[in-house]
């Protein structure tokens, strides 16, 4: 007795076929086989004593699927019962270009970064990435915000910063205007003694 259950991955057409696992003694394997039409299956894969395996598949169309068993002495059983599943086609598009890029000063040597909201529906987080080095920025995952303040940062320093925008399916946009600023050094010099103290009556 065989129940297959369908399974799908959003970020690419990966279908993951699932059954009951046998019970005979001899039980050698199984088989995985699948077509467009029902009840007609040109493609069969062994995939060994297993009850899932994972198909990648083109999206657009729909897919029939059965399972079979199969024992040491290459006796098969008949075709499980029929499953079904129609693949979208993946949404490769990427959000929009994060705009208005501002980064500023805030207390304590860290930064303020602040960006406009994309008109994207699908958004599912904002991506700020940023370090010392512009071809090595640190990348931080902040949600649906608009704005994110850094950790304490180094004075002196110069810092590149970036936003890029993350969809539903995980398509990442390209990234924002590099925006550059540097942590100022504090002055902590006191002034000097005063000198030449007086006091007249």
């Amino acid at each position: 007795f065989f129940m297959l259950i369908l399974t799908t991955c959003v970020l690419a057409n990966d279908v993951t076929v699932s059954w009951n696992a046998n019970i005979e003694p001899d039980l050698a394997g199984y088989k995985v086989y699948y077509g467009l039409f029902s009840k007609n299956y040109p493609n069969v894969l062994d995939v060994g004593n297993v009850t899932s395996y994972e198909i990648q598949l083109p999206g657009g169309v729909e897919y029939f699927f059965a399972v079979t068993a199969y024992d040491t002495a290459a006796n098969e059983s008949d075709f499980s019962e029929e499953v079904s599943i129609y693949l979208d086609i993946p949404d490769t598009t990427k959000p929009g270009i994060v705009q208005n890029i501002q980064t500023e000063i805030y207390k304590n040597n860290r930064i303020i970064v602040s960006w406009d909201f994309l008109p994207d529906k699908d958004i599912q987080s904002y991506i700020v990435a940023y370090g010392i080095d512009r071809q090595a920025l640190l990348s931080y995952k902040v949600g649906i915000v608009q704005q994110y303040i850094t950790e304490v940062l180094q004075e002196g320093q110069l810092y590149f910063f970036q936003v890029t925008a993350a969809d539903s399916i995980g398509n990442i946009s390209k990234p924002s205007e590099l925006m550059l600023i540097t942590i100022p050094i504090v002055d902590r010099i006191p002034p000097s003694i005063p000198t030449g103290i007086k006091v007249q009556q």
